[in-house]
């Protein structure tokens, strides 16, 4: 069937992949159960402007994105800096139960993160581990994790709505509609939200 307009947008209702929305605030322009609302960010690696939606690939796996407060880069108060500490270290993070023995960290769930820092304020050796992951059978180092909110004189956070002081968490499904919209510092609601759509390794 042919349409003169354009197609209405799909806004999936609350189930196991799509949350309540009570925390909807802290990102109010990315809409939970809604397709992830893009915008461009200058990607740290190569100071590259690009769209954060182009990132985020349509190939099975999860997405988490962390989107920084006013803390400073992965100083000891970075909730960035613990929330992939939690990731990359916690026996009860969804990253180690559901990630297959000797797969690449990042391939069940990817971890991505935005900065309000200007790319050049990003120092490469303060960032974590887990967002400079090892990966392949060459071990190459992927540095295409981590993005300045800046990108040509406008930042994300004011395009998309994102609390600039407390940042937060968006879980993206691998549709790349929206999940879920968390605290940065609620990893038990994180762990939570996986628990419902996979399934530990054994």
């Amino acid at each position: 069937m042919w349409f003169a307009g354009r197609l209405p947008a799909i806004h999936y209702s609350q189930s196991d992949l799509v949350s309540s929305g009570k925390h909807q605030d802290l990102a109010t322009g990315q809409t939970i159960g809604m397709r992830f609302h893009s915008a461009k960010v200058t990607r740290h690696a190569d100071a590259k402007p690009m769209h954060l939606g182009h990132s985020i690939k349509a190939d099975g796996r999860w997405h988490i994105l962390a989107f920084a407060g006013e803390q400073s880069f992965m100083d000891n108060n970075c909730q960035v800096k613990a929330l992939c500490e939690f990731l990359q270290n916690n026996p009860l993070s969804p990253i180690q139960r559901f990630t297959p023995n000797g797969a690449d960290i990042d391939e069940m769930i990817t971890v991505q993160a935005v900065f309000q820092a200007s790319h050049r304020e990003v120092e490469v050796d303060d960032i974590h581990p887990l967002l400079q992951p090892s990966k392949d059978r060459y071990g190459l180092t992927d540095y295409e994790k981590v993005y300045s909110a800046i990108c040509e004189g406008t930042s994300f956070y004011d395009k998309r709505g994102i609390d600039k002081e407390n940042g937060c968490i968006i879980i993206v499904r691998p549709d790349q509609y929206v999940a879920d919209v968390l605290p940065l510092n609620d990893h038990d609601e994180l762990t939570k939200f996986f628990e419902a759509v996979l399934n530990p390794v054994s």
